[in-house]
């Protein structure tokens, strides 16, 4: 399906009435939701793009949606387990919260010197964005929001009415643009890293459970008497390994391993998680265990950080693992 046509798309948003009770709204991101078309034209509710019209058949369905809820709707987003947006309430009209989000789809950050893009309507960014801001900072970004609901990666709710109760609200901030500082920027880069660290060593345990379990298979084909724990030396079993301690020696050494491919220029995605998983392959979680000829490889800085990555991953494997 189409994304809707823009003229239409506004012609219905005018036409809403104002409404002195909250309202609950949904910012859908059309990146991310591919369904968000069909369901609109299933269910056919109020809606209008965040982007300025005419829009680009391409840019229109990437672009974020503003829609006024629908119990039809809102069952749909509750069960879509895809980060497809926010929902929120607000006793403004959609004319004026519309124009309130728009402020915020661009806004300067120190690095650089033009406006950035900013997907705020993000759940993955929208909390620790919100967590970096100032009390007043938070009044003026939510303007007319009076609390906000997130459902990815689970649910997540806060009221804001306490907060806009603390200030006047004709408080203005007088720039063009939003602009984060550079503690700011800093904070939801640190952020941003945590979130990449925790997700890369949810994917190393899984790749170590693999291996592990690869290795057990090749053991027992090895042997024609099946293994017998009770043919084990008592001392022996008494001996239960600390599997909290293996996983945090295990995180420690990806966040090492992590920390090692910055500081050699192995920054892209893909080599990054093939360095992760030749590491999960081995039987130890040390860094010391690797041959100093890997090393070399890896520090040889005339060379481009994804190159050494996969001439080492080719000899010492045979092949590039696949990398969701």
């Amino acid at each position: 399906m189409n994304p809707p046509v823009p003229s239409q798309t506004a012609t219905r948003y005018l036409a809403t009435p104002e409404r002195a009770e909250a309202t609950e709204y949904a910012i859908v991101d059309a990146g991310v939701e591919p369904a968000l078309f069909d369901m609109l034209e299933q269910f056919t509710p109020l809606v209008s793009c965040l982007y300025a019209e005419p829009l680009q058949p391409e840019i229109a369905q990437l672009a974020p949606y503003l829609i006024l809820l629908t119990p039809a709707v809102k069952n749909w987003l509750e069960n879509n387990t895809t980060p497809w947006g926010i929902l929120f309430t607000s006793a403004a009209d959609m004319k004026t919260v519309r124009q309130h989000l728009r402020k915020y789809l661009q806004i300067k950050i120190p690095v650089e010197a033009k406006p950035v893009f900013f997907r705020y309507y993000d759940p993955r960014n929208f909390w620790a964005f919100l967590s970096a801001l100032e009390a007043w900072q938070q009044h003026l970004f939510l303007g007319p929001l009076l609390s906000v609901t997130t459902y990815y990666p689970s649910r997540q709710q806060q009221d804001f009415s306490t907060l806009h109760h603390q200030y006047p609200s004709n408080i203005k901030l007088y720039k063009k643009l939003f602009e984060l500082s550079p503690e700011q920027y800093q904070y939801l880069c640190q952020q941003e890293q945590e979130k990449y660290l925790v997700e890369l060593c949810l994917n190393a345990k899984k790749w170590r459970q693999q291996a592990v379990q690869a290795q057990q298979e090749t053991d027992n084909k090895r042997y024609d008497i099946p293994f017998d724990p009770r043919l084990l030396p008592d001392t022996l079993l008494e001996r239960v390994p600390d599997i909290q301690a293996i996983e945090r020696d295990w995180e420690r050494a990806i966040r090492d391993l992590y920390a090692f491919c910055q500081q050699h220029n192995i920054t892209d995605h893909r080599s990054v998680y093939g360095l992760i998983y030749l590491f999960c392959q081995q039987p130890k979680a040390s860094l010391d265990a690797w041959p100093d000829s890997w090393y070399q490889h890896l520090s040889d800085l005339r060379l481009p950080g994804y190159f050494r990555v996969e001439s080492l991953l080719l000899e010492q494997l045979g092949y590039l693992p696949t990398i969701e």
